[in-house]
């Protein structure tokens, strides 16, 4: 009798646990895409960036499902979620997990602007485009939201960075854009067929999120050092099987994902030892 009542503990205990796990995994966040304030269906890739992994989050009908990710991790308080399509890239930085109770509205605001998106204080003669994410609770607290402004002049700009871009090692020769995200702003530099001239924005000491963009591809780098600005670059994706200096040292991957590619950068030093940047991709 007693072994009988140990296991019907045991098995109600197991099915306690496989099914908040499931509820966790389950959890859905509703968004919806819009263009000067008019709704616009797009397929949209939403992607997190956990403590420098890029999750890919599966899709729902309305919106996305949170990563298991989110369930183990206790320095999630605050991350990047990127969206991407054929035709739109949008990236926010400063998002809260507590938004994830929140249904979202993305959007685009072109000229002129809705006043919900700006703020008085700040000049908006430069700026070309506003991207933003707003957040509406499901109970009574009042929304908030994230702006990027995004500016795209080419004047006063410095020192040129070569780039050369390679897939699993060899060189592709095609038209790129570089966008930088610095602070609450996105810069696009005039670009050549050999580089990139570094806006007036990137000042020492500050980090930058980068995002290469060339034909199919997308490569986004969530901390890039400004005095990486003044080296030349190798861009590169990695497919399996992958470089052993892309994926050394070894680490696991998050539960339930694999390991689907790498993107880096190496920085090549006119000076000392060249350093590489790795962003891994699990899906």
């Amino acid at each position: 009798m007693k072994r009988i009542v140990i296991w019907i503990f045991l098995a109600l205990s197991y099915s306690l646990l496989f099914a908040s796990h499931l509820v966790a995994q389950d959890k859905e966040v509703e968004f919806r895409f819009e263009v000067d304030g008019k709704p616009v269906r797009q397929k949209f890739k939403v992607q997190l960036d956990i403590n420098g992994k890029i999750v890919e989050a599966k899709l729902s009908k309305n919106g996305f499902y949170v990563p298991a990710e989110f369930q183990d991790c206790t320095n999630c308080d605050i991350f990047t979620v990127r969206f991407t399509s054929k035709k739109y890239v949008l990236a926010f930085d400063g998002v809260y997990r507590k938004n994830l109770d929140s249904d979202w509205v993305l959007g685009i605001d072109n000229k002129p602007f809705d006043a919900d998106n700006t703020n008085t204080s700040i000049s908006y003669e430069n700026v070309s485009v506003i991207h933003y994410l707003n957040f509406r609770p499901k109970d009574d607290e009042i929304a908030t939201g994230l702006t990027v402004r995004y500016l795209k002049d080419a004047n006063a700009q410095t020192n040129c960075v070569k780039v050369k871009f390679e897939v699993d090692g060899k060189e592709i020769k095609q038209k790129f854009k570089i966008l930088l995200y610095v602070n609450d702003k996105v810069v696009e530099p005039s670009v050549s067929e050999t580089g990139f001239t570094v806006p007036p924005e990137i000042k020492e000491g500050e980090e930058v999120k980068v995002r290469f963009l060339s034909g199919e591809h997308d490569l986004f780098f969530d901390s890039v050092h400004s005095s990486t600005f003044g080296t030349d670059w190798v861009v590169g994706v990695d497919n399996k099987p992958f470089d052993k200096e892309n994926t050394e040292p070894e680490e696991p991957a998050p539960d339930g994902k694999e390991l689907s590619k790498i993107y880096y950068i190496i920085f090549l030093s006119k000076k000392g030892l060249d350093t590489r940047l790795v962003m891994k991709v699990y899906k």
